[in-house]
């Protein structure tokens, strides 16, 4: 028997005290609920009864059943994907709203975002890194969208200006 623990000794082997405890509080759970009911149930059938439950339960786990999550048994529709689209939209959305509700942190957060998206389109459609060519880059976003991505003491824009720098990021 080295190796392989028998299904016997897997079932029936050692009693942890919190099955022990469980199976206690269960039998104790049961008597109340009897007595109170006013329907009288000797202890030791609510020991046998407990003790019962525990080694199906004993029994249940160690047959090693996979329990599968719900949500990765539902078949998935090829029209209905079973991730969210417009996630990067909300996680947009979140980083704006902490922008503009912490203006002070619109540097570290927002900026840094947008430079990112403006570096992304420059270096696909137009091949330019927006760090290692800067003059180059200025004259396609324009000076206004540079100065505003750039500048270490920005803000949150109002809704015209963001409106505004979104539009020529869009342009790109």
């Amino acid at each position: 028997m080295t190796g392989r623990v028998p299904t016997w000794a897997r079932v029936f082997g050692k009693v942890s005290f919190r099955g022990a405890s469980g199976m206690v509080l269960a039998g104790f759970s049961i008597w109340l609920v009897s007595a109170v009911s006013g329907l009288w149930i000797e202890p030791w059938q609510v020991l046998v009864t407990s003790a019962l439950c525990y080694l199906f339960l004993r029994v249940f786990l160690a047959t090693n059943v996979v329990v599968q999550d719900f949500a990765l048994m539902v078949a998935h529709d090829v029209n209905r994907p079973h991730v969210n689209p417009f996630e990067h939209v909300k996680e947009w959305e979140r980083t704006l709203i902490f922008a503009q509700r912490y203006p002070d942190h619109f540097t570290d957060f927002a900026q840094q975002k947008l430079r990112a998206l403006t570096a992304k389109r420059l270096s696909v459609r137009h091949h330019l890194n927006l760090a290692d060519h800067p003059d180059e880059s200025r004259a396609l976003i324009g000076s206004e969208l540079y100065d505003f991505l750039h500048d270490p003491t920005q803000t949150f824009p109002t809704r015209a200006e963001f409106d505004r720098y979104l539009s020529q990021i869009e342009k790109i």
